[in-house]
């Protein structure tokens, strides 16, 4: 890995999942503890602050009817149920 040419970009870290009361955390709550996610996550970035890796963060959003979904599994299934993640709604924040 050349650090000075490398980039790390973190998809969908939101509050939506992780957050103890965010709307998704159900969905996610076990996977991510057995995991790790969030803690690997957090060590990951911590041992990058110091080295010239770009550290890209970025919500996830979806279009009003989900197009960009097609034939949805696991929780993309689920996230269809909740517009909170669609682009430009109140919630996504």
């Amino acid at each position: 890995m050349q650090p000075q040419s490398t980039a790390v970009i973190l998809i969908g870290y939101q509050n939506d999942y992780f957050a103890s009361d965010g709307i998704l955390h159900n969905v996610i709550e076990e996977s991510s503890t057995a995991t790790k996610v969030l803690e690997n996550t957090v060590e990951l970035v911590q041992c990058l602050l110091q080295t010239p890796v770009l550290m890209i963060a970025t919500p996830i959003f979806f279009t009003p009817n989900y197009q960009e979904l097609v034939e949805p599994v696991g929780i993309l299934k689920t996230i269809i149920a909740f517009p909170s993640l669609v682009r430009y709604s109140n919630n996504n924040e």
